[in-house]
């Protein structure tokens, strides 16, 4: 991993959510970094100073610059710190990967959708989509981990993919363990499992993260 020379605060609240896949990222590369978390109150306070008024944000050399939105600095951070082909080493490979992030970031909506239901006609409509939802990800996921040799998204080994791949699976069993079936996906899991125990993410997942499915 490429050595850091810089500091790094992240804001986001006190949860998982798209500051997650951040904090995964910088636990994946071993670089320090503040996780500032906010109640809603103190982000109120700091909402416009931010860029499109959401979070997280990201202060680089304390604020010295800042970037907004978990995508933008998820590939920020994977192009900064990540080794050589993290976010693929070809323009193909590194589609290929955006394709499995984009992907894994477009099930943050189902999720909210079920987060925010205001009752329960509306709360049915929101799992029916999720429900949907979650079938079609994890089809695909498998598809593509069954038609390859390798254990992970691209073949030359783990990228920024891997990490919302990761981090969509956590979310789908913490909310509804008989999502992530061993049988219907069983490359799926194993990836689950591997991404887990890897060294670097290894202590934190096992404290923050644990399974109901392994």
């Amino acid at each position: 991993m490429k050595e850091s020379k810089h500091t790094y605060r992240l804001i986001y609240f006190d949860a998982e959510g798209r500051g997650e896949p951040v904090r995964l990222l910088f636990k994946y590369f071993r670089v320090p970094f503040d996780d500032a978390r906010l109640t809603k109150e103190e982000w109120a306070d700091r909402k416009t100073e931010a860029p499109f008024e959401t979070a997280p944000l990201l202060e680089i050399d304390g604020g010295k610059k800042v970037l907004g939105d978990s995508l933008a600095i998820s590939r920020f951070l994977a192009k900064t710190l990540g080794p050589e082909g993290f976010i693929g080493k070809t323009k193909s490979d590194a589609a290929k990967a955006d394709a499995f992030v984009y992907a894994s970031v477009d099930m943050f909506i189902p999720f909210y959708m079920v987060k925010m239901a205001e009752d329960d006609e509306k709360r049915a409509g929101a799992m029916a989509y999720l429900d949907n939802s979650v079938a079609r990800y994890l089809r695909s996921v498998e598809k593509h981990l069954a038609a390859h040799e390798s254990p992970y998204v691209l073949a030359h080994g783990i990228t920024w993919a891997d990490i919302y791949v990761l981090f969509v699976v956590h979310t789908l069993e913490n909310m509804k363990p008989e999502f992530v079936d061993k049988e219907e996906y069983p490359h799926v899991v194993k990836h689950y499992a591997r991404m887990r125990g890897l060294p670097q993410l290894k202590e934190y997942i096992e404290e923050k993260w644990p399974s109901k499915i392994l």
